[in-house]
């Protein structure tokens, strides 16, 4: 996991990074399409997003792609996130059908044609074969680091009121919440 960590934040790109968040912060919802596992991954992102009061919408199915495609406006965000960034080819998506014009990839390194047809890119380790990896240990890691940069940096975009906002929302939920261990209990 480390190693996953050190080897995507060595390929992140600054300039692809603060483009990502420009996007990210200017839409009015953000898309998310990832198939398989990695849609877990996005689900957690979708969560941590909440308290920034930001819409995520994800789709991890291909017979709903041509459903977002009809909804989705111009200045929303869209995240497309494919390890071998030839997935959507597969389900015979074409991606110039999204109307938004905010597009990220997350993928590998190298050329794919999602990174074509995005006007960001991220890329994740690349260190596993495309079918005879024992599981996407690598790939999920470089995902969830890469969504979890994202979301770090819009936080701090106005971190004072984002976090006042953070711990609004936390004492309406938590309300109840204790711990017999002193090391998490919230001090009174």
């Amino acid at each position: 996991m480390k190693t996953t960590i050190d080897d995507t934040y060595q390929l992140l790109k600054h300039d692809d990074l603060m483009k990502a968040v420009a996007y990210l912060e200017k839409a009015p919802v953000i898309y998310i399409i990832a198939i398989t596992d990695i849609s877990g991954i996005a689900y957690d992102f979708m969560y941590k997003m909440r308290y920034l009061k930001k819409k995520v919408e994800i789709c991890n199915n291909p017979e709903d792609f041509y459903h977002i495609v009809n909804i989705m406006n111009e200045d929303d965000c869209i995240i497309f996130i494919s390890y071998s960034g030839e997935t959507f080819h597969l389900f015979d998506i074409q991606l110039n059908d999204f109307q938004c014009q905010n597009r990220i990839a997350i993928s590998s390194i190298g050329h794919n044609s999602l990174n074509d047809y995005c006007q960001c890119h991220l890329s994740i380790s690349t260190r596993e074969k495309l079918s005879s990896k024992i599981a996407s240990y690598v790939s999920n890691q470089s995902v969830y680091y890469i969504l979890n940069i994202l979301f770090s940096c819009l936080f701090l975009k106005d971190f004072d009121h984002n976090y006042k906002m953070k711990l609004d929302i936390s004492k309406q939920i938590d309300f109840n919440r204790k711990s017999s261990t002193e090391m998490i209990s919230e001090e009174k």
